[in-house]
């Protein structure tokens, strides 16, 4: 709800699908240069207390965002900080809560967590843009933000009750020099990460910018407001909880399944590109948030299963920095795109990035296609690493106490 408040607040206070762009990207930045930093912090600290105080944070920013605009006095350079504060708090939180999810289940029901997960945030997408909606033509912008920030009391208490006694915590990296580097040099040296990873790095940072472009899409394309803009972003959210319901559901992921999932996210964009009225526009973007989210959870799971537990902080940070710390670069680019040539241009650019992900994902050499499953995936690599790339190899003499 936020998210969609914010875009369009943004975009009534400038008129400018680009400053939306702007804005977009600068809750972003944080994540593009503190990725490997904050996956270092979520393999050192406890990820349950981190996360209560990230979450902490994120309810003060949104309460003053909020008060800021039910009082008629805020102005976009305020917004623009507040949505950077917001940025470093999620660069740091984001990875923890990736890897969090891990703790929970363990590896074995690793996949259908990632899924279900995805669907409950999906849940989130189409209720709050729609609740959003009734609440800007009702009430004011500002109450979204308000709302947001009071909701973040059950989070944090859900945090503190949780039974810590039935979690799988991973083990915990002591300080020592060189982790960032090695973290990275991991990564360069598995194909199965890194190939992966470009690919989303790619979508990323141009398909998955389309939320960007909606504003522009619903207002000049489409030739509605708020309303509009509220019911295309809560179409997108009803697919994604489908998509996420049919990553839940599935036993295994591989190679040949990401790509073809890229390939079909390119198609429905492209679709979503053309759509002549509001109706036709809303079918097609409930298709594009079902690929996309089902291309997200995958390529999570895909990412998690592959990487040793003792880097899986540091990993999943790049994964935040490919497919979220892209956007300083997306944001604005598919906000410019839309502005000089239309909306539709800036989608059109999104399907193009799907298929070059896609191309990417084939040509890509030394990731093998095979299935990973989930059953025994911490045991195998654990093997894997000893046999093939052992972390002991990454570390140079400097780092004998990171060893």
């Amino acid at each position: 709800m936020q998210r969609f408040a914010q875009s369009w607040l943004v975009y009534e206070l400038s008129n400018n699908a680009t400053v939306v762009g702007v804005a977009v990207a600068l809750q972003s930045v944080p994540s593009l240069f503190a990725g490997p930093y904050s996956g270092l912090v979520a393999d050192r600290f406890d990820k349950r207390r981190l996360m209560i105080g990230l979450q902490s944070m994120m309810a003060v920013l949104a309460i003053v965002l909020g008060v800021l605009t039910v009082t008629h006095v805020v102005q976009l350079w305020e917004i623009f900080l507040l949505a950077f504060l917001l940025g470093v708090n999620e660069a740091f939180e984001v990875p923890a809560r990736q890897v969090f999810v891990f703790e929970l289940v363990g590896p074995e029901h690793l996949q259908n967590a990632v899924g279900l997960n995805s669907v409950l945030n999906s849940i989130a997408r189409a209720a709050g843009p729609a609740m959003g909606a009734v609440l800007v033509a009702t009430i004011g912008l500002g109450t979204c933000f308000l709302v947001n920030g009071l909701s973040f009391v059950a989070v944090i208490a859900s945090l503190i009750v949780i039974d810590t006694a039935a979690l799988h915590p991973a083990h915990l990296s002591k300080r020592a020099r060189g982790q960032v580097r090695e973290g990275l040099l991991y990564v360069r040296r598995s194909p199965e990460l890194w190939a992966p990873l470009t690919m989303m790095a790619l979508i990323g940072m141009l398909a998955w910018e389309f939320q960007t472009v909606m504003p522009a899409m619903a207002s000049q394309v489409l030739h509605g407001g708020a309303t509009a803009y509220g019911l295309i972003t809560a179409a997108q959210g009803f697919g994604s909880i489908f998509g996420g319901l049919a990553a839940a559901s599935a036993r295994k992921t591989s190679k040949r399944l990401l790509v073809g999932e890229a390939v079909a996210f390119g198609v429905a964009m492209a679709l979503a590109a053309s759509a002549p009225t509001l109706d036709t526009e809303l079918v097609l973007i409930f298709v594009v948030g079902f690929t996309a989210t089902a291309l997200a959870a995958t390529g999570n799971t895909t990412i998690q299963l592959n990487s040793d537990p003792r880097m899986r902080g540091r990993v999943m940070s790049l994964w935040l920095v490919a497919f979220q710390g892209s956007t300083p670069i997306g944001g604005p680019l598919a906000g410019f795109v839309a502005h000089a040539a239309g909306a539709r241009a800036a989608l059109a650019m999104g399907a193009a990035a799907c298929f070059g992900a896609a191309g990417l994902g084939v040509l890509a050499k030394g990731w093998r296609d095979r299935p990973v499953s989930p059953v025994s995936a911490d045991e195998a690599l654990l093997s894997d690493m000893d046999a093939e790339v052992p972390v002991e190899a990454l570390a140079t003499p400097a780092d004998e106490d990171s060893r």
